[in-house]
Formats: C-alpha cells, sequence, structure tokens
C-alpha cells in the first residue's frame, strides 16, 4: 500500500493517467477488503493505513484536477479517485466512523479547493454530492453523528460554491443527491459498480435521503 501510495502521486504529477488508474484501483480494491474483513479477521485495524490512502488519493486527484482545469483537458480518473473515496467512507460507517469522517473531510477538501477552477459549476456538486451520499447511508444506517457532521460540511461549501464558482447553481447539490440515487438503480450497472457506493446508496429510501436534504438546507440559510 506504501508503495503504491509513492507511485499513485508520481503518476499524478507526472499527468500519467494509465498508471494513475491503475493504483487507485489497486488502492480502492485493498482499501475496501480491509475493511469488510475487519470484524471477522483483522483485530488490530489498519486504520492509519487506510487513511493513507485517502491522503494519497486527494493529493493525486488536486494534482491532476488543476493540470486538467489549466490546460482544459477532460481526465475522467478525478471522477474515479471521487468514487472511490466515497466508496471507502461509505463502507467504512459499520466499521470505522473515523475513517467516513475522513473521507467526508477530504471530499470537502477537494471541493474547496476546486471551486475557483469549476469554470461551468457542475465538477462542485458533483464532489458535494458524494458527501450527501455517505451523510444518506449513515442516516439510514441510524449513524445520525456521521450524517449530521455531513450535512454541516454540505452547507459550508455550498455557501463558498454560491460565492466563488464562476456559474454556481444552487439547486445543483440537491438534484445530483437525487440523481445519483437513481443512477445507482440502474439495470446497465455492472458487477464492480454494484461492489462500490452504489450497492450501498441504492436501497436509502428517498425519504432518507429528503430528510438529510432538509437538515442541509436549514443549515445553509
Amino acid at each position: 500500500m506504501e508503495s503504491l501510495n509513492k507511485i499513485e502521486v508520481a503518476s499524478a504529477k507526472k499527468h500519467s493517467t494509465y498508471s494513475l488508474w491503475a493504483c487507485n484501483n489497486s488502492l480502492n480494491e485493498i482499501a475496501l477488503l480491509i475493511l469488510k474483513e475487519k470484524l471477522s479477521t483483522i483485530k488490530e485495524g489498519y486504520t492509519s493505513e487506510v487513511l493513507n490512502v485517502i491522503e494519497a488519493m486527494k493529493v493525486a486527484y488536486l494534482i491532476i484536477a488543476r493540470y486538467a482545469f489549466e490546460t482544459d483537458w477532460h481526465v475522467p480518473i478525478t471522477s474515479q479517485i471521487v468514487d472511490s473515496i466515497t466508496s471507502i467512507g461509505a463502507f467504512a460507517i459499520d466499521f470505522a466512523e473515523e475513517i467516513t469522517k475522513e473521507c467526508n473531510s477530504t471530499l470537502n477538501e477537494i471541493a474547496f479547493a476546486m471551486i475557483k477552477h469549476d469554470k461551468y459549476g457542475y465538477d462542485i456538486p458533483r464532489i458535494a454530492a458524494r458527501i450527501g451520499v455517505i451523510g444518506s447511508v449513515a442516516l439510514h444506517k441510524n449513524k445520525t453523528a456521521i450524517a449530521d457532521e455531513a450535512t454541516t460540511l454540505l452547507a459550508s461549501l455550498s455557501k463558498k460554491y454560491i460565492d466563488d464558482s464562476p456559474k454556481p447553481n444552487e439547486n445543483r447539490i440537491t438534484e445530483e443527491i437525487k440523481r445519483l440515487r437513481e443512477y445507482c438503480n440502474e439495470e446497465h450497472l455492472g458487477v464492480k459498480e454494484s461492489e462500490v457506493y452504489c450497492n450501498m446508496y441504492k436501497v436509502v429510501e428517498p425519504k432518507t435521503i429528503d430528510a438529510l436534504i432538509e437538515s442541509y438546507e436549514k443549515k445553509k440559510k
């Protein structure tokens, strides 16, 4: 994992998207395996290792995203990194709340760093919606403290987005949170997608998502 961390960051610095993609996939799979196995076989946790994975993903995202914005180059790997962080955060709810909180904080930090670069006003709501996904899954599992923290982050991020985005849209974050549930329930999703956060988000009832959004809207005022 330590070697993959170093390779991922180096790949981002060199804008080597193929090796970045491979490293991110590997780190994501290892982190999820650790979380899935923790209660039955891993007694000591490996929390710090998973936190290091999240940090490496954040650094890689920021490096490649800034380059993409500067060169007006579309790089799909940034979306994959965000999805990986979301998956780790959603899976960790049952096993390590510290990791879930770090995933939410990392998504928030990435979004804050990219607001002024998001010239069309769409990328930030997509990132913010992943915080909403983790918060909704947490609320579904009665982890109200995590859900509350998620809505607090969303409210703060929304204000910054409205103030500083080149093309803000106040409703875009809530629309994206709802759209993601529809996406996760689409039949075309393959096996790999079913292993990530979609598998958890698609069973969250709409009323639970509405409750999270209502809490977020109240804090935003």
